[in-house]
């Protein structure tokens, strides 16, 4: 069973460490663990050695449980990156867990380079998610372990093929200099692990989400059949570092599977062409998406990628670029689709994806309905 801590101030609040410890293989038992002086308890934490720690934002609220000094999350889990740095071996993923909703923007994961936490709950969803929580955290102490067993590989090539599971007749599929530098640049595991989460995990290109997946295929958000698609991309599903913490496939895998269908790329045909062929070739009944804009044939646009708001497949000519300062040449650019725009979805407090400047002068327009269909 693998096991961890969840430090809080308030010590006489047990319920995450019970909703998010479970019995079940392989197991996780979080101990609730009071704030001390900043030092102390970092160096107690890391020499415990466990497989993940969980902290709470405010733990500076309660001023009996630490006088010898007040913090947040953030020092504390930079003493125990600083610790993890000089003992690669002993790294182990640090989560945040909050109640105010205005942390998931503040700290999102790429947001900035200078990331301490793997991830992000808000108390609330810890609730409602339990489930999808727990594998998560499983998925992030697996993920680490496979870091560290191949940290050491005399190529960054073949070290990033270990770790993502990816033979090496397929190496090209990872062959961005981008990439490699910033693998090759990790001093520490917990640095290697926000260069695959940010970078090849959670930006659609390297790897796809079924968001992505569905978009591509022009698949309706709520289409039935959903799960039997999936069968057939079966085997360009990704196994490796983390990917029972996020479900991920293979774009090029994905690519080859698409091209013996339609013979050429799906995102060239109309919607619901695509869906016709897929009902035609495997036996299925989805539907079409819709185009969330045009009313003239809405299941006949280009359907590229999720709208990154609401993640309804979208089509290039009704949607604008999202912001995005650190996404990599290799990655897909996000876009948001103009309903969205014209109903400020971008705008909400747990959401904010900001428009590209480049892109600014359409969204009067957008919002003004004067824009073609």
């Amino acid at each position: 069973m693998y096991k961890g801590f969840l430090v809080d101030d308030d010590i006489g609040d047990q319920t995450y460490t019970k909703l998010l410890s479970f019995k079940t293989s392989p197991g996780l038992s979080l101990t609730l663990k009071e704030p001390s002086q900043l030092t102390e308890i970092a160096a107690e934490i890391f020499g415990a050695s466990p497989d993940i720690v969980a902290l709470d934002y405010r733990l500076d609220e309660n001023f009996s449980a630490c006088p010898a000094g007040q913090y947040k999350a953030g020092p504390l889990a930079q003493q125990l990156r600083d610790l993890a740095a000089a003992s690669p071996q002993q790294d182990f993923p640090i989560i945040l867990i909050s109640s105010e909703e205005k942390i998931q923007h503040d700290y999102k994961p790429d947001a900035t380079s200078h990331d301490l936490f793997d991830n992000i709950y808000l108390k609330e969803n810890v609730s409602k998610n339990t489930t999808q929580y727990r594998r998560e955290l499983i998925g992030l102490i697996e993920g680490y372990q496979t870091l560290k067993k191949h940290w050491v590989q005399t190529s960054t090539v073949d070290k990033l093929c270990h770790i993502l599971n990816l033979s090496q007749d397929e190496d090209y599929a990872v062959d961005f200099e981008e990439l490699l530098v910033a693998v090759e640049d990790s001093k520490a595991v917990h640095v290697l692990a926000r260069v695959l989460m940010q970078d090849v995990l959670r930006r659609p290109g390297i790897l796809l989400s079924w968001d992505d997946i569905r978009a591509k295929l022009g698949v309706a958000f709520d289409s039935l059949d959903q799960e039997k698609l999936k069968q057939r991309f079966e085997e360009a599903k990704y196994q490796g570092a983390f990917y029972n913490a996020w479900e991920r496939w293979w774009r090029h895998k994905f690519d080859e599977i698409t091209n013996t269908i339609f013979n050429t790329s799906p995102t060239g045909l109309p919607g619901d062409e695509r869906v016709a062929a897929l009902n035609q070739q495997l036996n299925l009944s989805l539907t079409p998406a819709q185009s969330r804009w045009s009313t003239k044939n809405p299941t006949q646009e280009l359907f590229a990628f999720p709208c990154a708001v609401c993640r309804h497949p979208t089509e290039l000519r009704h949607s604008l670029a999202a912001y995005d300062p650190r996404a990599p040449k290799f990655a897909e650019r996000k876009r948001i689709c103009w309903d969205c725009i014209r109903k400020d979805r971008n705008e909400q407090p747990n959401m904010r994806v900001r428009i590209a400047s480049s892109d600014l002068l359409l969204v009067g327009k957008i919002k003004n309905h004067t824009v073609g269909q």
